[in-house]
């Protein structure tokens, strides 16, 4: 963290809110540099997630929490959550642990 350092950029900062750009530059000890920009978050609203990039950030974010069948079972609840009777179905699972 000591070789870190975190900067404001005016030019990004004035495009907030419509955007949440970023830059991150990377030098290495032998002097190369690399570096990388983009607009806004992955997920966002201007550049969501595809069908299946959900699904696999979701059982990337649940391991360790719910084992595969719940996670799958959760998961069907979540993804048809307008079509579900009662909600209470679904944290009905999300109490169940591995």
């Amino acid at each position: 963290s000591e070789r870190v350092n975190v900067k404001e950029s005016p030019e990004f900062s004035a495009m907030l809110p419509n955007y949440r750009p970023s830059r991150v530059r990377v030098t290495l000890t032998n002097g190369m540099v690399f570096e990388a920009q983009v607009l806004t978050n992955k997920g966002d609203v201007e550049d969501p997630y595809n069908t299946e990039e959900l699904r696999l950030k979701f059982f990337e974010l649940i391991k360790g929490v719910w084992n595969r069948k719940v996670g799958e079972a959760i998961y069907k609840a979540i993804m048809n959550l307008e079509g579900l009777e009662n909600v209470n179905l679904m944290t009905n699972l999300m109490e169940k642990i591995p």
